[in-house]
């Protein structure tokens, strides 16, 4: 990635570029707070028929800093590993599968060496600081538990706990590999045509120091919901107007024209406005 996008990127952080490990954590933690973990770009690269985001980190790079724009695991994985690398710092990709039942779900982290340590900086499931990737290891995020543990059969699980709609949620994925290069994570942005998030509502998630922040369509498509998550609360709050929404977001204006034309917002003849609900990925 060209420089001086590294060095952009690095600006509007608000971070240093990184060289060692306290680089790496400063521009993690910033990362999950500015750089929303979304679903809009990939929706628009499935509907024009494009290769989803992924293989080529100056993408969310130069979308993030004109729109606000995000994306999804595989996007922020070469991204931040091009601004990682830039400084010196070894990256490579990690690989994990979620376990559920009724679909195939792959989803993509970043793995840095901190001499013979591995960790993950996965945007997505935030950590607060990286995640050793080793049995019993936890994250520090309050909102948002997360843990490596070993399932009794030498594999380790990545697992994560959250809210959604007053319910409480586990998730866990199998880790398939910590060891992908980017051959590797081209084969799997072309791989998530097909399996993983299909993007087919509107999504964002951001980490701050305290919070989990998200929102998504309410059940009735009337309105969006802005959610944050702390540790012992959670406030909900519902826009309706698309500028509004988009600007509590922190999104630019060509980031709702976006949304428009990848399909996750639609605006009737009648005057109002739809948002897409939740369809099961």
């Amino acid at each position: 990635m060209p420089g001086e996008l590294v060095q952009e990127m690095c600006a509007r952080l608000g971070v240093s570029q990184p060289t060692d490990l306290a680089g790496v954590t400063a521009l993690y933690r910033a990362w999950c707070e500015r750089v929303p973990f979304d679903s809009i770009s990939k929706a628009l690269a499935l509907r024009e028929g494009t290769l989803p985001p992924g293989g080529d980190p100056t993408d969310l790079c130069e979308r993030w800093l004109a729109t606000g724009l995000g994306g999804t695991c595989w996007g922020h994985t070469s991204a931040m590993a091009a601004v990682l690398e830039a400084g010196g710092v070894r990256c490579r990709v990690g690989l994990d599968r979620f376990l559920v039942d009724d679909r195939v779900d792959f989803h993509s982290f970043l793995v840095v060496e901190d001499g013979d340590r591995c960790l993950a900086l996965d945007v997505t499931h935030g950590s607060g600081d990286p995640l050793l990737i080793e049995a019993g290891a936890t994250g520090n995020h309050p909102a948002y538990p997360t843990e490596i543990v070993d399932d009794g059969d030498g594999r380790l699980l990545h697992r994560f706990v959250r809210m959604s709609r007053g319910i409480r949620e586990i998730g866990t994925y199998a880790v398939l590999s910590i060891d992908l290069d980017a051959a590797d994570q081209r084969t799997f942005c072309e791989v998530s045509r097909t399996y993983g998030m299909r993007s087919r509502n509107l999504y964002h998630r951001r980490f701050t120091a305290t919070e989990m922040i998200d929102c998504c369509p309410a059940d009735d498509g009337s309105a969006l919901v802005l959610r944050h998550v702390s540790s012992d609360d959670q406030v909900d709050k519902h826009l309706a107007d698309p500028e509004e929404a988009f600007a509590a977001m922190g999104y630019g204006p060509a980031a709702l024209d976006i949304a428009i034309r990848a399909g996750l917002i639609e605006r009737r003849t009648d005057g109002t406005v739809f948002y897409p609900p939740r369809i099961r990925d």
